[in-house]
């Protein structure tokens, strides 16, 4: 069986999403489930928006090393397909929740204390 070699930026990149992902997918959950101080809950709410506000230039650079720095091993024949079509479908549903996340804040996207961003709803409802 041969291995697979991604390039070092792509499995970075990997390791990134996969850790924010992990982090604000339990730590939402928490924060809608569980009866939390509001300091706390507003705190791990600053810190998942600006998380993943960065993931969106990320993102781009994720696709960016996907066509440039291709497989040096493709998988096997029968293979290929079935992991080109998971890996489209992760990149859209990673795409989807980028974009819907950025459309359904109401208030202003901050990014850590670097920057905000104004809500597309604001001055509009």
């Amino acid at each position: 069986m041969r291995s697979i070699a991604y390039s070092t930026p792509r499995v970075l990149l990997h390791w990134i999403f996969a850790l924010v992902i992990i982090w604000a997918t339990v730590s939402g959950f928490g924060n809608a489930m569980l009866d939390l101080p509001d300091a706390l809950s507003d705190g791990i709410n600053f810190i998942n928006v600006s998380l993943t506000a960065v993931l969106i230039p990320l993102f781009a650079l994720r696709i960016y090393f996907t066509l440039a720095h291709p497989l040096a091993h493709a998988p096997d024949e029968g293979n290929q397909v079935l992991v080109k079509a998971g890996h489209l479908g992760l990149y859209v549903m990673t795409a989807l929740v980028l974009v819907t996340g950025v459309l359904m804040m109401e208030r202003p996207i901050n990014v850590f204390p670097w920057r905000s961003f104004p809500s597309l709803w604001q001055n509009r409802c």
